[in-house]
């Protein structure tokens, strides 16, 4: 028996609740009663089309006792791809398709893209960015009282020397001299070095904290408005008479898939009434505490 082909008339049921319900404000005395008794009608009606008697253990259970195994297949983008990786991938996607020996349909919906993971992870990184650039700074600000530190010990070395030569001293004393500017200088050059990495890695720090904080303030922007919508794709199984074999073949599935690169999984209960009320409000996050369907 294939997938119930009602599920996808409740989103047009529900559209005709919602004109009846926006007619019957203009006569609030007259229609009031009129628009209960036809909402409990057409919910009746809805609960007809909508051939789903529970939701147990992994399995959508239709109202004949049928029982559907529901993998949700992630999507990817081929623009990323070459024009040979497309075709390599399109192959092995068809020769998947084709090799299912058991009664399937690929369903597509839409839903509210949850990105406030995403969102927490960018607050989070931001806030590390933000420590790290501290540590920066601080070792920055020590490594520069080093550097005028050395540079005064390198100058005056270098003076000494050159006041020597000029006095016209011993060889040995203007060896010994050279010896200790060489190695202020030296050791000037090396601070020098770090603090100039330190430097560099300070403005990077800072480059990727502005460059993350608009990213943040573009994502909470995303999220306020509720008008980023992602697709979402279900392969819906029948479970032939061995309930043990139905989910092997779900299990060899959700490889075969992952295998292409695309991120799949084995819906839980939740995410099978996540499903279900998709196809009633497909533009209404599902709350989290959301406790089950039953008949």
């Amino acid at each position: 028996m294939p997938f119930p082909i009602q599920f996808l008339l409740i989103p047009v049921l529900v559209i005709i609740l919602l004109l009846l319900s926006i007619g019957g404000k203009k006569n609030k005395k007259k229609k009031s009663r009129y628009s209960r008794k036809q909402t409990r009608k057409y919910r009746q009606s809805i609960q007809q089309w909508f051939d789903v008697k529970d939701v147990f253990n992994g399995f959508i259970i239709d109202k004949s006792n049928n029982k559907y195994i529901v993998l949700e297949v992630g999507s990817i983008n081929s623009d990323l791809f070459s024009e040979e990786q497309k075709v390599v991938f399109e192959k092995s996607l068809t020769r998947i398709l084709t090799s299912f020996d058991f009664n399937y349909k690929f369903l597509t919906l839409q839903r509210p893209a949850n990105i406030e993971g995403f969102k927490n992870y960018l607050s989070n990184f931001i806030e590390e960015l933000k420590k790290n650039e501290i540590v920066v700074r601080s070792q920055i600000k020590g490594l520069e009282k080093d550097y005028n530190i050395s540079n005064a010990n390198m100058r005056q070395a270098e003076q000494e020397l050159e006041y020597a030569k000029l006095e016209k001293k011993s060889d040995d004393v203007i060896r010994e001299l050279t010896s200790i500017f060489i190695k202020n200088k030296k050791q000037f050059d090396k601070i020098k070095e770090q603090l100039r990495k330190l430097q560099i890695e300070q403005q990077r720090l800072v480059l990727k904290i502005n460059s993350n904080q608009h990213e943040f303030k573009h994502v909470s922007k995303l999220l306020s408005s509720g008008e980023l919508i992602e697709k979402v794709f279900y392969l819906v199984m029948k479970v032939e008479k061995n309930e043990k074999k139905s989910y092997q073949q779900a299990l060899i599935v959700e490889q075969k898939f992952k295998g292409l690169g695309l991120s799949t999984k084995i819906c839980k209960d939740y995410d099978l009434r996540e499903l279900l009320i998709l196809f009633i409000n497909p533009y209404e996050r599902v709350p989290e505490y959301s406790t089950g369907i039953s008949k």
